[in-house]
């Protein structure tokens, strides 16, 4: 991966750079650059230090993407933050407005002759009532727009001003010397949920409420609905409720004086309207259906990587992380088929595509939204709400120049659920894919450079005339990796002294809670004295893998001391050397 590659690479200038550091001191070194450039303008490394050079002194100009976790460990981190709730309907009040229909019930009734006589005196009648029974069949029918969104139901919330009425208006009453009374009972279905302390067991019971002939009894107030239950009723299209309401009404008279005319008449009629108004569904319970037609998309770029890191083969042997943040208030668990497609060159690299399926979990209907965490890798975390467990290191084998991500919505079916239709519906999901930086065993980086030396000095020429020359080099480190360093020197003429060998070195792997230490004596002779000054010299340090994984901390550290020794006792310490 190409990150990895732009940090291997700065580690081993690192390396070579603490290594030779201490030859400023003792060569005019006017003419080398003092810096060296990794991966373009990312990174810089300064030259001429031999103290503990730290990775973290070289991540300052890496750009956005280096991260540092608790642990000091390195990450490379792309973020992304997109709306994920793809077409999830919002139901405007209209479609949530139910339609009703107000039952008009005819009332009829006469009572028999009593058998008064003509020229018959008035009587008084201690108790006349005109007892009546009769049904109304309330209809209320629901926007096909909600319907096609429910599989079956077992309850719906109204809105509060939901209203429940009833109207008596008697038309006619017979004529008599006596205030009307009205008793009317009501019998709703069970179904029915009203927030009405008037209303028990789910009837109205009114007793001797006074009424006049030609004037509406109006029930004020109404009765207050606050829904309807179900049992888990199938919902297939179009829904239209249908229940009877008993209703049982007397008009009642006390000490009623009947005359002959009267007597022979007595009789009522009118009617009873009973209805609901402002049906406004608020919530549904039940099992709702819905799923998203195509899939949504959404993409997190990667730019301003350097080509050479872009390019690299991925040399990780672990799997980067995604961490999402589902803020939602949808109050219905959404089950995400999500894919996800690298992209290079704006070419999809299908053989590197990785899915997987997640439940998002229903907000709390008592919160206006609720935030899951969800962790995706190859293994679970602590502080995540939702794990899934995959590997995602397909996706990274180079580091493409786009992730998109495709995911098809739908509802986890065969559970009871809330869904609040009175809410603008809001689901964002906030991205994170963080990748470990680790060494596995296919790491192979080798970095060579040439330093040139200028002008040497006649002391080291005298030591060169007795044939040995003894280059010592220590080495203290806790990078997780074998170098392997070569040297050659150049003559006069910048071409390699040939007849000077020096074998290949190695500075052993550290620890990051151990630090390695390697000594290294080299002895460099030329025995026909054929080099009378150096022009240079090329320096070649390669890293080879790890036995295992290794990973790369801000704290990891290269520090080299170097000096020249010449046999018989003379020693030159580069720090203390001057022209």
């Amino acid at each position: 991966m190409k990150p990895v590659n732009m940090l291997t690479k700065g580690i081993t200038a690192i390396a070579v750079l603490a290594l030779y550091s201490c030859l400023e001191d003792g060569f005019d070194l006017n003419n080398q650059d003092q810096t060296i450039a990794i991966g373009g303008d990312s990174l810089v490394i300064p030259l001429g230090s031999t103290t503990k050079l730290k990775l973290s002194d070289f991540t300052s100009k890496i750009g956005d993407y280096l991260i540092t976790s608790q642990d000091s460990s390195y990450y490379f981190e792309f973020n992304q933050s997109f709306e994920s709730k793809g077409d999830f309907p919002e139901f405007t009040q209209e479609q949530r407005t139910m339609a009703s229909m107000e039952q008009y019930v005819p009332i009829e009734l006469s009572l028999p002759n009593p058998g008064i006589l003509p020229g018959a005196p008035v009587i008084t009648i201690p108790e006349l009532s005109f007892p009546i029974d009769r049904q109304a069949v309330l209809e209320i029918e629901l926007d096909d727009e909600v319907t096609e969104y429910i599989s079956s139901l077992d309850s719906m919330i109204l809105e509060n001003d939901a209203l429940l009425c009833c109207e008596v208006d008697m038309s006619k009453l017979p004529s008599v010397d006596a205030d009307p009374l009205l008793n009317l009972t009501i019998k709703f279905p069970e179904r029915y949920i009203f927030n009405d302390n008037r209303i028990v067991d789910n009837t109205l019971v009114l007793n001797n409420i006074q009424i006049q002939q030609g004037v509406k009894f109006i029930l004020t107030p109404g009765i207050k609905m606050r829904g309807l239950r179900f049992d888990k009723e199938t919902i297939s299209e179009h829904l239209v409720i249908k229940d009877t309401v008993d209703i049982s009404l007397s008009i009642n008279y006390t000490d009623a004086q009947v005359g002959y005319e009267t007597a022979n008449n007595l009789s009522v009629d009118g009617d009873i309207t009973v209805g609901v108004t402002n049906i406004i569904l608020k919530e549904l319970y039940g099992v709702i259906k819905y799923s998203t037609d195509s899939p949504q998309t959404s993409e997190i770029t990667i730019e301003d990587m350097p080509n050479e890191i872009r390019n690299q083969l991925n040399i990780l042997d672990v799997s980067p992380i995604m961490d999402l943040e589902y803020t939602s208030n949808i109050s219905v668990p959404i089950r995400t088929d999500m894919k996800l497609i690298p992209y290079s060159n704006y070419e999809e690299l299908s053989q590197r595509t990785v899915d997987f399926t997640m439940d998002l979990p229903a907000a709390d209907r008592n919160l206006d939204e609720t935030t899951s965490y969800i962790h995706i890798g190859p293994a679970p975390s602590a502080t995540a709400n939702i794990n899934v467990v995959k590997d995602l290191s397909p996706l990274l084998k180079t580091i493409p120049d786009m992730i998109k991500l495709e995911y098809t919505m739908s509802t986890i079916e065969n559970e009871q659920h809330y869904l609040d239709l009175s809410k603008s519906v809001t689901a964002n999901i906030d991205c994170s894919v963080k990748v470990p930086l680790s060494f596995g065993p296919e790491l192979y980086i080798n970095y060579t450079d040439t330093m040139e030396i200028e002008d040497m000095d006649s002391k080291i020429m005298e030591i060169l005339q007795d044939n040995r020359l003894h280059l010592i080099m220590d080495f203290n480190t806790t990078l997780p990796f074998e170098l392997k360093l070569e040297l050659t020197l150049l003559d006069q003429d910048g071409v390699p002294a040939n007849r000077i060998n020096i074998p290949a070195q190695t500075i052993k792997a550290g620890k990051r809670d151990q630090e390695s230490k390697t000594h290294l004596d080299i002895e460099i002779s030329d025995s026909e004295k054929s080099v009378e000054s150096l022009s240079g010299l090329v320096y070649s340090l390669t890293v080879t893998a790890p036995e295992g994984n290794a990973c790369i901390y801000t704290d990891s550290y290269l520090q080299a001391k170097m000096s020249f020794m010449a046999q018989g006792g003379i020693i030159i310490n580069l720090d203390d050397y001057e022209n």
